[in-house]
Formats: C-alpha cells, sequence, structure tokens
C-alpha cells in the first residue's frame, strides 16, 4: 500500500474515534513524530509496523464507516450500487447481490473497474450526464436516471434509479443508487415525457 493511503486511512481513524496522534503512536508501539511522518505520506510502515495497523484498522468495532456502508450493499437481495469517479472514469465500488445475481458485467465486474462501454449505451449516458451535473463531487442533491442494459440472456432489462452522493471515510464522493426495474412501456414513457435524467442540485 502507498505510503499516502496509510496516512490516509490513519489520519481517518483518529477523526473517527477522537484517539490523539500520542495515544495512537504509543498503541502502535512507534513515537509520535514517526507517526506523523506516516500520517503525512512522508514515511512508510514497516512490514511488522504495517501489520499492526492493518489488524488495528480491522477489528469490527474500528472499520471504516464506508466499508460498513459497502456491506450493506453488497449484501442486499435487492439492486443498488456504489460507483465513483477518478483517473478520468466512472469505477466500481460495489454492486449488490441481486444486481450480480443478473450475470454478465454485473457478476464480473470489481472495486475499481471502470464501467463505461460495459453497461450499454443508456448507461454511457447517464454517466455521461451525471457528471457533467457534478453527481460525482457532491454538487447533485439527488438525481433520477431512467435506463437499460442487457441481461446475461440478451434480454432488454429497464430501470429507474434514484442517485444520492455521499462521502466515504477519506471525503471523497461516491454515488449510491437504488434502482427499481420497470417495464419496457414505462421505460418508453418516462423518456417521452423527459424523465431520462432528473437533476435536483444542492441549495446554493
Amino acid at each position: 500500500m502507498p505510503a499516502s493511503e496509510w496516512g490516509a486511512r490513519l489520519r481517518a481513524f483518529r477523526r473517527r474515534t477522537g484517539l490523539k496522534q500520542l495515544a495512537l503512536a504509543g498503541e502502535l508501539g512507534v513515537s509520535q513524530a514517526f507517526l506523523s511522518r506516516i500520517e503525512t505520506g512522508t514515511s512508510s510502515p514497516s512490514d511488522a509496523l504495517a501489520a499492526r495497523i492493518a489488524a488495528l484498522l480491522e477489528r469490527p468495532c474500528n472499520r471504516l464507516i464506508f466499508d460498513d456502508w459497502r456491506a450493506t450493499v453488497a449484501l442486499s437481495p435487492g439492486l443498488s450500487s456504489l460507483l465513483g469517479r477518478y483517473q478520468g472514469a466512472v469505477r466500481l465500488c460495489e454492486f449488490s447481490a441481486g444486481f450480480r445475481a443478473m450475470g454478465g458485467a454485473f457478476e464480473t465486474s470489481r472495486d475499481g473497474d471502470g464501467l463505461e462501454g460495459l453497461l450499454g449505451e443508456d448507461a454511457d449516458r447517464q454517466f455521461a450526464v451525471l457528471t457533467e451535473a457534478g453527481a460525482f463531487n457532491g454538487e447533485v442533491a439527488v438525481s433520477e436516471s431512467t435506463w437499460s442494459t442487457l441481461n446475461a440472456m440478451g434480454e432488454p432489462v429497464c430501470f429507474h434509479s434514484v442517485n444520492v452522493p455521499v462521502r466515504d471515510d477519506y471525503g471523497r464522493w461516491r454515488l449510491h443508487s437504488t434502482h427499481a426495474p420497470i417495464s419496457q412501456t414505462q421505460y418508453r414513457n418516462r423518456i417521452a415525457a423527459g424523465l431520462e435524467t432528473v437533476i435536483r442540485q444542492r441549495n446554493p
């Protein structure tokens, strides 16, 4: 793991728990000065220290709040997703179990995979519109999307989605979406009514 990532995780952990740097340094068996250098990314932990940090952060009571949120999405039998936009692409954080059961790209995509080009033209168009509106950087309060894709059998499936920007423990914006299946008639009616994408910006 890069030094900057260790630092970000430790800072997020201390913010979340209210633990002072000196107390955390004592728990890890290092000096406060060295811990400070790890947190700023100017020093990297040894393998032994990295193992102690990982063990500390992976205790259930110390896990990132966003990890719990991801687990909730991953285990859901319904249709939900967590996406992010970074390195110039819309990327997967998590698909729900319900989505993964549909097969195809929903089943095979993993954390960090780029999604453009995998779910079809409708999804790509929504990604572009939501990116332009600022949904992936917190400028949008909530948005609705009407889109379609193909399931593993090559059959069209249509959705009405509600998308809400949320922050992870590092302050990065993610897009949490719930997706309701709709009929092709409902899909066409929403498109005809101009409801392909509905965006509500945050109040200034």
